[in-house]
C-alpha cells in the first residue's frame, strides 16, 4: 500500500517524514533515523510494511518544488545515498512516498 507524500512547504518531522516511512514509533524520533532507516545515536526505530520496512533513503520516488536533489515530482528515487546519510536533510525527502 501506498504512502503519502512528503510535502513540498511547512516540512514537519512527526506530521509528514514520520506518516510518509509508516514508522511505529511516535515519541522519540530521530530525524536521522527517519532518513536511514536504521539505528541512529542509539535511537532504533521501526517501520510499517506500507514503509517498505525501512526509512526515508529507499522512498520508491521523490521530486518537488523544493526539493534540491529533484525538482520533478513522482521521479524514480536513485540518490537513497544523499537521503540517508549525514547532514540528514529534511528538505531532500520532499516529495518522497513508497508507491
Amino acid at each position: 500500500m501506498a504512502t503519502p507524500a512528503v510535502p513540498n512547504v511547512n516540512l514537519r518531522i512527526y506530521a509528514h517524514i514520520r506518516i510518509s516511512t509508516d514508522c511505529d514509533q511516535t515519541t522519540n524520533l530521530s530525524l536521522a533515523s527517519l532518513l536511514n532507516g536504521g539505528s541512529f545515536g542509539g535511537i532504533d526505530l521501526t517501520f510499517g510494511s506500507d514503509g517498505n520496512d525501512s526509512g526515508a533513503s529507499r522512498f520508491d520516488v521523490i521530486g518537488g518544488s523544493n526539493n534540491p536533489l529533484e525538482s520533478t515530482p513522482d521521479t524514480d528515487n536513485l540518490v537513497d545515498d544523499e537521503i540517508g546519510t549525514a547532514p540528514f536533510h529534511m528538505s531532500h525527502t520532499i516529495g518522497g512516498k513508497y508507491t
